[in-house]
């Protein structure tokens, strides 16, 4: 257990500086008129992104165990390939 959460710990780590680096970006990429818009459009993808890696993950770790999950994401993001 101890493990996991160790990993979680990790995951928030990194999804906290994307966070603020997307927001950043958008604050320097949007008119300043749409700025609601393009946060709103932030946050939409993301849960659509996680919505679908889900599923994605899911499927493969209902057929393969946690290999399937791992695969996933070694496939689907390239610098985890070493």
């Amino acid at each position: 257990m101890w493990v996991i959460m160790i990993i979680y710990l990790i995951i928030a780590v990194c999804q906290a500086p994307t966070w603020i680096n997307g927001n950043h970006l958008m604050l320097h990429l949007v008119p300043p008129s749409r700025l609601t818009e393009g946060i709103a459009c932030i946050g939409a993808m993301n849960s659509i992104g996680s919505s679908a890696g889900s599923a994605i993950a899911g499927q493969f770790i209902d057929r393969m165990g946690s290999r399937g999950g791992f695969m996933v994401a070694h496939h689907f993001v390239p610098w985890l390939r070493w």
